[in-house]
């Protein structure tokens, strides 16, 4: 039976080998989402081009979501979970390199290197609050290891355009 760290040690090399194939996962995803955005328009289900506003990061999101529905099907597929863990990751860098926020955490502003880590924090501070609107940050149940993600609504990407 694989242990957590055999997991995410097969999915680090599994995305190693994609980029290989498919290049870089950010630009695969981004090739992706202008395809599932014009499908979306040729389909007729998004009837105004601007409304299709799929992005790399969810791409990610519902390749992981499709992962899942797998999984719910047969929970034991290891491959299912390996994969899901890869699209964890690269949505995960997507999002913390895409934007890069500042983030209050346990009332000090901390910054979010480059590689999306939060700079500055302890353990176990508190859940950690948002420095602006546009910024979502979660976190685990125990308030450790905390990740910056875009929140970045249909309705604000409309707003910017």
């Amino acid at each position: 039976m694989p242990s957590k760290k055999d997991i995410l040690t097969i999915a680090l090399n599994a995305v190693a080998d994609r980029g290989l194939n498919y290049g870089k996962p950010e630009d695969n995803f981004e090739r992706i989402a202008r395809l599932w955005n014009a499908h979306l328009i040729n389909a007729g289900i998004v009837r105004d081009p601007a409304e299709a506003l799929l992005d790399a990061g969810d791409v990610a999101m519902m390749c992981a979501l499709l992962k899942i529905a797998r999984l719910e099907h047969q929970p034991d597929h290891l491959d299912s979970w390996v994969d899901l863990a890869g699209y964890a990751a690269c949505g995960g860098e997507i999002a913390v390199t895409t934007n890069p926020q500042e983030v209050t955490h346990g009332g000090k502003a901390r910054s979010v290197s480059a590689s999306g880590v939060l700079l500055g924090t302890r353990a176990g501070a508190g859940r950690p609050r948002p420095a602006n609107p546009g910024t979502k940050v979660r976190a685990k149940d125990d308030g450790d290891d905390q990740v910056p993600v875009r929140n970045d609504s249909r309705a604000s990407r409309r707003r910017r355009r």
